[in-house]
């Protein structure tokens, strides 16, 4: 995979983060508490600046009350 696919894999998979946190009408900084991930690093996440381990992805998932998979299930 060239770097361009996976900068284009982030910020997809921060698109979807976004969104599912905003149509929890939840902010940066609910997700945080919920999650115990920096404010600042979720922002950069949902920007798709910083590459995610597995075990942020499952805290992330955590913050916003919903199944790991749905952050996965977004259109390529």
């Amino acid at each position: 995979m060239e770097k361009f696919e996976n900068v284009e894999v982030l910020k997809k998979l921060g698109n979807q983060i976004r969104l599912i946190r905003k149509r929890k009408k939840l902010t940066l900084d609910d997700v945080s508490v919920q999650s115990g991930i920096d404010t600042s690093d979720i922002g950069k996440i949902e920007r798709g600046e910083i590459n995610l381990a597995f075990i942020t992805l499952y805290r992330i998932a955590k913050g916003l009350d919903i199944k790991l998979s749905l952050l996965l299930d977004y259109e390529e």
